[in-house]
């Protein structure tokens, strides 16, 4: 009679587990590779359609031939409110030097939008995104910043709220 050691299936349940182990890495390597293929970061920026606040068209075309900052946006969101003021300083300091900020609003209303710049005496140009922007960038959370050259090269892309030191480190990559 042959006995069946006692541990075959602790070391199956073993075998199992680094088997599922190592094809969740496959996996989430792979979709960091098609994450890091698709970055907008290194290549030429992307085009899209705008509508402006009194209704007619534009596109992100508009800016090429200066420093861009692209600042994703919506008015419901904390972080997007909060950082507004520094990105307003900024733009005054380094317009004059060429830099064109846009701020993106994700398919929200002019007049809700306007009750949201009015307070914060935002000067910067103010677009509505109805999808295409968003998508061309990758945009998946608010607030994201994407930071192209006068060249036309996407230099960062930034998802989430920026400090101070941070804008000004990005900004100095385009300037």
């Amino acid at each position: 009679m042959i006995r069946k050691p006692a541990n075959v299936g602790l070391w199956l349940l073993v075998l199992g587990l680094f088997a599922v182990a190592g094809l969740l890495a496959v996996r989430d390597y792979r979709a960091v590779q098609r994450v890091n293929a698709a970055s907008p970061v290194g290549k030429p920026a992307r085009d899209a359609p705008l509508t402006m606040l009194d209704g007619g068209s534009t596109s992100l075309s508009t800016f090429r031939g200066h420093p861009v900052w692209l600042n994703f946006f919506a008015t419901w969101c904390p972080p997007c409110k909060a950082e507004m003021p520094e990105i307003e300083r900024r733009y005054h300091r380094l317009h004059p030097k060429g830099l064109a900020v846009v701020g993106v609003d994700q398919d929200e209303t002019p007049e809700l939008i306007a009750r949201f710049v009015k307070p914060r005496a935002i000067t910067f140009p103010i677009v509505i995104d109805e999808g295409p922007a968003a998508a061309a960038y990758d945009v998946f959370a608010l607030p994201t910043s994407v930071f192209i050259d006068a060249h036309g090269i996407v230099r960062a892309v930034h998802t989430g709220q920026l400090s101070g030191d941070q804008m000004d480190a990005y900004l100095a990559r385009i300037m």
